[in-house]
């Protein structure tokens, strides 16, 4: 007997040490996981699947909002790795938000100004940053199931209100009764055990089946009601508005709350020997499923507290990754934005401004209030210039943050037309696809809201002559409209069409013997230089293939003929 309980004192030993080994080992990757993405490059690995899931928050509810980032200007942008650099995020919650975040530029400069204070507070606070990231990360990923839907297709399964757990009940009854027969009636109690194993495993699995993405959003939607008691507990300075929230919310999921650890599974970041025990114990006696179809009433009823609960958990963890771009940024600054005065042109002025996405930017300067004409040869940086104002005009109205020195600006709508493509599936050529992204700028400036838009190479699906008739007349009819255009172009005619409605711009290069230097800095006026021809030089062109195109190329700016 005394081995017995030796033997039992040692197995008893070994699953705590275990426990407490494995909740230590825990602790320390959570710690981790907490540091090594702040104010760092995040890390984060997307599976195809996974990142397509996370915008669907944003496609659920972009109907709400008067403007949100189109397709093309996303696109144009870059916008999928500039939302990687931002996304420093260590929940599912937090990830959706902070990516239609981007999608919607904010016109309120209260919301803005939240934004940005609660930002370089974390910034300047990173102790009370790494402990609400913990709280976070806790919280943790929902995996490949894009949170947002399971919460909203949890009204699909309103049936299951009505859904009785007298099946589930009748598991636990047999499981009970197979033990009292086991040591009453051991032969018929080894049969009946072995029966109601069976039994109960079989229809567990075949029951949960039917529910477990629904089963993984409740226990989700429980840890996020967790979350807020935790932020709760660390008295934040800085979220100290959201307590009253908070509380109506805690109130509301109460009864949800009660026992919920019979539906609660680890995350990644919790388990160990309890867990494992707790697995069996719902296979055998079906507790999470009976908790399920109790949680599924009260969150269907309780939609417009979801709702709200998700917002204000995904505003935080936005906010706490505007102080990690914050701290990660060689410097930024807070914008100054103004609504339009219907009598003012509008107005846009940077000062050493560049692209977040390049590891050694060239920063560049700029003041105007008017539109701008950008002109020089490939690869000198018009089409980079124009992307890195606009990224700066999005992260303006959403982060409250722009890549420069100084940023002052109205608010705006944003678009562009710039990295366009066939549309094969809709059988529309380049230029089609061209003419009708340039419509939709058209049609926004005609608008109560001031238009800021970027056009990269007018009209370049066409031939010359028509190009420079139909890109002249578009570009002179949105100077006069409600926006203000910036338009990189190769056609130096251009610039003399429209100088009266358009500043004039260059970026120029340095052609040596055997190597061309770009400077990537903006250059007043338009471009004087033609270096497409001696740049075939340095690819290791044939020269008489380049001496005779220098020739053809004089002839026709003296004759303006080609023959």
């Amino acid at each position: 007997m005394e081995y017995y309980f030796i033997i039992c004192a040692a197995v008893f030993l070994f699953f705590v040490y275990q426990a407490y080994a494995g909740k230590k080992e825990r602790a320390k990757k959570l710690e981790q996981l907490v540091r090594e993405n702040w104010g760092k490059v995040p890390c984060k690995e997307y599976e195809l699947e996974e990142f397509a899931q996370i915008s669907h928050y944003y496609d659920k509810t972009k109907s709400r909002f008067d403007f949100t980032i189109d397709e093309t200007t996303w696109n144009d942008i870059d916008g999928d790795s500039l939302f990687m650099l931002c996304n420093s995020c260590l929940s599912s919650v937090g990830q959706e938000y902070v990516y239609r975040m981007l999608r919607v530029p904010s016109m309120k400069q209260s919301e803005l100004n939240k934004r940005y204070e609660t930002g370089k507070y974390w910034l300047e606070h990173p102790k009370e940053a790494m402990k609400c990231r913990k709280i976070f990360a806790r919280l943790g990923y929902s995996k490949k199931i894009a949170l947002y839907d399971y919460i909203h297709h949890l009204e699909e399964l309103s049936e299951m209100r009505n859904c009785r757990n007298g099946k589930h009940y009748f598991s636990i009854c047999f499981f009970i009764v197979s033990l009292v027969c086991l040591f009453c009636i051991p032969p018929v109690g080894v049969l009946s055990l072995i029966a109601c194993l069976g039994y109960n495993v079989s229809s567990y699995y075949k029951e949960k089946a039917k529910i477990e993405s629904y089963y993984v959003c409740l226990s989700y939607i429980l840890g996020m009601i967790e979350t807020t008691r935790a932020l709760d507990k660390e008295h934040f300075e800085v979220l100290k508005d959201y307590g009253p929230d908070f509380k109506k919310i805690q109130k509301s999921f109460e009864a949800m709350e009660k026992n919920h650890s019979l539906l609660m599974s680890g995350n990644g970041m919790s388990g160990g020997p309890t867990e494992i025990v707790m697995e069996y114990t719902r296979m055998l006696l079906h507790i999470d499923i009976i908790k399920f179809n109790q949680m599924l009433t009260i969150v269907v009823d309780k939609k417009e507290e979801l709702e709200l609960l998700f917002e204000l958990l995904g505003e935080i963890e936005g906010n706490l990754c505007i102080g990690s771009l914050m701290t990660l940024m060689p410097y930024t600054c807070k914008p100054d934005l103004k609504e339009k005065d219907g009598s003012l042109p509008m107005r846009l002025a940077f000062r050493e401004m560049y692209h977040p996405l390049i590891e050694h930017p060239v920063a560049n300067s700029l003041s105007e209030n008017k539109c701008v004409l950008i002109t020089g040869s490939n690869a000198s940086g018009k089409s980079t210039f124009l992307k890195t104002i606009a990224l700066n005009a999005l992260f303006a109205q959403t982060f409250c943050i722009a890549f420069a020195q100084e940023y002052k600006g109205n608010f705006v709508h944003l678009y562009s037309s710039m990295a366009l493509q066939d549309n094969l599936q809709g059988q529309e050529s380049y230029y089609m696809v061209e003419i009708r992204m340039l419509k939709r700028v058209i049609d926004a400036a005609n608008g109560r809201v001031p238009v800021l838009c970027f056009i990269d190479e007018v009209l370049r699906g066409t031939n010359t002559v028509e190009r420079i008739a139909a890109s002249s007349q578009i570009l002179k009819d949105l100077s006069g409209k409600n926006a203000l255009v910036f338009a990189a172009t190769h056609d130096i005619e251009l610039t003399e069409i429209l100088k009266e409605q358009y500043a004039n711009y260059h970026f120029s290069e340095e052609v040596l013997a055997d190597d061309v230097k770009f400077s990537y800095q903006l250059q007043k006026g338009k471009a004087m230089t033609r270096n497409a021809i001696r740049l075939l030089g340095i690819m290791g062109y044939d020269e008489k293939i380049i001496s005779k195109a220098e020739a053809k190329a004089k002839h026709f700016i003296e004759t303006n003929s080609w023959i």
